[in-house]
């Protein structure tokens, strides 16, 4: 049986020190780079089991967002390493939430790969 969240719902799942981060289009963002993982062979190959799997999509996921795809505005190397590391910190707390989102798109590929 498939489960089936609105947008909304999906939204107020997520904890408010994350909603105060996010921006217009940074969920929309983070949907396209976590399909994207979805299809990553290496991904897939790595992984002991779906688990392993699942997780490597969605913590991999979430690091290109904060690393690759947004202008957190800082400029000095020194304070970029520790805000990455506290928009890490912070953004764990995804996780949970983007593995019920992802878990059967991610589990029907899995399958498919595996057979």
């Amino acid at each position: 049986m498939k489960i089936i969240i609105t947008e909304n719902q999906f939204y107020n799942m997520i904890p408010n020190y994350i909603k105060r981060r996010v921006g217009d289009g940074d969920l929309e963002l983070i949907d396209k780079i976590i399909k994207k993982h979805i299809h990553i062979k290496s991904n897939l190959l790595y992984s002991e089991n779906f688990e392993g799997y699942l997780n490597t999509v969605i913590s991999d996921s979430i690091s290109d967002f904060i690393f690759f795809h947004k202008d957190w505005g800082i400029d000095n190397g020194d304070d970029w390493s520790d805000k990455r590391r506290e928009l890490m910190e912070i953004f764990q707390g995804l996780i949970p939430i983007l593995k019920k989102k992802y878990y059967n798109e991610c589990k029907e590929y899995y399958k498919k790969m595996k057979s």
